[in-house]
Formats: structure tokens, sequence, C-alpha cells
């Protein structure tokens, strides 16, 4: 499979966990050289998944925290201002499984992989992530933007 149609396959799950899971709808947008202006200005929330079976990678999931404060608040049914950070970062990874998973499934039917436990923290600064941009997709809503960022290789 070509990297496009694996981007295809990765957008369409970010975009069915996000809209099913966490009443958030997104659209997919370039990333340029504009984005620091709009990313993490809140700070941003790194989760990172590793994932193992007929191949291998990771999947990192970055959001600025007013994403992620809607986000959780979303899910949990909860108030944003009632949101702590650790509410926020248990979301989080429970957004990348789910995010991991559901792309799994629809890149592989048929085949069995092992998630590992990801791992969610706060950064205070969008630096990092924005360089590298261009090797991600980025998906833009109202209430903010996640960076999706995948890497695969055969399984050894």
């Amino acid at each position: 499979m070509n990297p496009s149609q694996v981007n295809e396959l990765l957008g369409l799950a970010v975009d069915e966990v996000l809209s099913t899971m966490f009443y958030i709808f997104t659209e997919p947008v370039q990333p340029g050289p504009d984005q620091g202006v709009q990313f993490g200005q809140s700070g941003v929330v790194r989760v990172k998944l590793a994932f193992e079976g007929p191949f291998q990678g990771g999947l990192g999931v970055y959001f600025d925290q007013r994403f992620g404060r809607t986000l959780c608040a979303n899910f949990l049914g909860e108030e944003e201002s009632e949101i702590t950070e650790p509410m926020m970062l248990d979301t989080a990874k429970e957004l990348t499984n789910m995010i991991g998973g559901r792309f799994l499934v629809l890149l592989e039917p048929q085949k069995s992989f092992t998630l590992g436990l990801p791992e969610a923290e706060a950064l205070g600064s969008a630096g990092e992530v924005l360089s590298q941009a261009e090797e991600s997709l980025l998906f833009e809503s109202e209430e903010g933007q996640i960076m999706i960022r995948l890497s695969l290789e055969d399984a050894k």
C-alpha cells in the first residue's frame, strides 16, 4: 500500500474516532509556515503509542491543551473548567489507543496487532511538534488542531 493510501486510512480512523467518541468534527489541512501561530498556544499534549504485528511502528498524537480540554470534557461529560491535566492526559491516551486500533483494523482487517501502553505528557511549547509538521497529518476543528504522525516498518 502506498503512503497516500495509508494516510487516507489514518485520516479516516481519526475522523471516525473523534466524531463518534468525542463529538469533535475535523477537516484535514496542509501544514504551513504559519502553523506555529495557531498550534500549541496553550501548551501541547503529546502521546506516543507503539504497536507490533505483521509490521511494527508507532503513532504520535499531538494537540494543544485547549483542544485537549474540550476532548476530555466531551468524552467524560464534564465541564471544561472541571478538567484537570491528569484527566486530559488519560483521555489523550484513550484517544490514541482508539485511533491506533481503528487504523490497524482498516489497514489489515484480517491480521492481529499488539498495542503497547500509550505514554502521554504535557509539553510547554509546540517547537518540537512543529518541526515534524511536514511529515504529519494535520486536522482542524472549531476546538483547535490535532496532528498525527505515523511510523511503519517491517516486523523483526
